[in-house]
């Protein structure tokens, strides 16, 4: 029997074990049905996602490895082959967010409303970056921002949008401060789990800002939304 199957699915099978022993127990010997159990009590979102797989996933290993031969009693199928690949690939080298680092549109706070209205109709994006003359972001300016000043002036006979600027806008913000800085180099995972649980704690997070470290102090590269992330 061709046992080319069986080599690669250990291979992965070790790259995981490996992986979990590493980041979540690096003391004394665990069984791996307990390095998958403890990694899943950390809310590790992809052990989580697929723990029955791994479970199962490591009772085949160990009837390969008790009987590996050169006849191989346990031979895995091509499915489960490239099962266990998808997990040690989104595991052991998850995507990052460098995947949204593109030339992202800012405002400064003497930019006019009505290039807000015009980028947030062609981009079709709901939130846009304010920064300094360093290019440093500073805050928000949102949809909800725009909407609650227009909302400011519903008592008026006409609404004039000439010489309004993003400064002005600010007061009524409410989303302005809703972001957060984060380093080029976290996973898209990790990403998903600060908007989850931004949510579990009743915060509104609407942007993630992607730095090279993830510093307020350092020039934005791109920006992340929970829409990006969601089919992730």
């Amino acid at each position: 029997m061709d046992s080319s199957n069986s080599r690669e699915f250990l291979k992965d099978f070790n790259e995981i074990e490996n992986y979990l022993k590493n980041k979540h127990n690096k003391g004394n010997y665990m069984s791996f049905h307990a390095l998958v159990d403890k990694a899943s009590q950390r809310n590790d979102r992809i052990v989580k996602r697929y723990l029955q797989d791994l479970k199962e996933i490591a009772e085949l290993r160990n009837a390969i490895v008790h009987t590996y031969t050169e006849e191989v009693l346990a031979e895995p199928t091509d499915y489960v082959v490239e099962l266990i690949e998808e997990i040690r690939s989104r595991l052991v080298v998850p995507p990052t967010v460098e995947r949204f680092i593109k030339d992202v549109v800012t405002f400064h706070e003497d930019t006019t409303l009505r290039e807000v209205l015009r980028n947030m109709k062609n981009k079709e994006y709901s939130q846009f970056p304010v920064v300094d003359q360093q290019k440093l972001v500073k805050t928000l300016v949102t949809d909800s921002g725009v909407a609650n000043w227009l909302a400011s002036h519903l008592n008026e006979e006409s609404i004039s949008i000439k010489g309004v600027q993003v400064k002005d806008l600010l007061p009524f913000d409410k989303r302005k401060q809703n972001y957060r800085f984060i380093p080029k180099e976290m996973s898209v995972y990790e990403a998903q789990d600060r908007f989850a649980q931004a949510a579990e704690r009743g915060e509104k997070l609407v942007a993630l800002i992607i730095t090279k470290n993830g510093a307020s102090t350092e020039r934005i590269l791109g920006i992340v939304t929970p829409w990006d992330v969601m089919e992730t």
